[in-house]
């Protein structure tokens, strides 16, 4: 798990301009409803007020998302920046721009749908015809912890071995 997290990870944007080093280090992926957080160091020595954009764009590049956060960065220090993206995203073009006193960069990032697995219990491990069947589902995020009950709604289906349903609760059973 750490090891993918360690190469999901990579340096996004480096900003050089007249002598002034500015490091921004993040994530180059971007889901929705999740913190988008960024380490940012100076480590020149003088300070520097910096713009950061996090925006999301068309297929004409137009900006369509925007979230931006200003920041005062004294000599050698760093300072961490997060940004709350919605649960409600469909754009899949994503940048973040970076704007000091001498430069401007902007580094794409890539954008991961939100993925969801679904546990299913039961209440035995073999079924005859005419038993009760019981069960639960937990639906878990892609780090396996559930999600909360106001996060999502789920459908259940239950078929038989014929395809036929026999169960079904469409959108509305909480989790």
């Amino acid at each position: 798990m750490w090891l993918v997290i360690k190469y999901s990870m990579s340096l996004v944007l480096l900003c050089i301009g007249l002598g002034e080093t500015t490091y921004i280090i993040g994530p180059k992926f971007i889901q929705p409803n999740r913190d988008y957080t960024a380490a940012v160091v100076n480590i020149h020595n003088s300070s520097e007020m910096l713009l950061l954009r996090l925006i999301g764009m068309d297929l004409q590049g137009r900006p369509l998302f925007n979230l931006t956060k200003t920041m005062y960065m004294t000599p050698y220090t760093n300072k961490m920046i997060t940004f709350r993206i919605p649960s409600n995203i469909t754009i899949e073009n994503f940048a973040i721009i970076t704007v000091g006193h001498a430069f401007y960069k902007e580094f794409p990032l890539e954008y991961r749908s939100l993925h969801l697995s679904g546990l299913i219990q039961l209440n035995k491990p073999v079924f005859s015809p005419g038993d009760k069947l019981m069960f639960r589902v937990i639906v878990t995020d892609e780090n396996l912890k559930p999600l909360k009950s106001h996060e999502t709604k789920v459908s259940i289906f239950v078929k038989d071995p014929k395809d036929n349903v026999i169960g079904q609760w469409n959108n509305n059973v909480q989790l």
